[in-house]
């Protein structure tokens, strides 16, 4: 069974790479499709649905919830 804090690490890095995808396929342009871009922020949502589930407190990430949308937003915009 893993530590709270092992957990916690796990978390910070699946939402950092859930992110840089999420970056990448909002400002690739042509390089990524609609379902591409849906995908990345469909997994971002749901990573951060997680762990606020868990209690995880994203603010101590900078991912309260304005901040998530903001980073969501040009994802959302892109897979529309």
């Amino acid at each position: 069974m893993k530590t709270e804090k092992q957990l916690a690490h796990i978390l910070d890095e699946v939402i950092s790479i859930a992110m840089e995808r999420g970056k990448t396929a909002a400002t690739a342009g042509d390089d990524f499709s609609q379902g591409e871009a849906s995908a990345y922020h469909d997994m971002l949502e749901h990573v951060v649905q997680a762990a606020e589930q868990v209690g995880y407190d994203m603010s101590e990430l900078g991912l309260d919830g304005h901040r998530v949308d903001e980073l969501l937003l040009p994802i959302k915009k892109k897979a529309s």
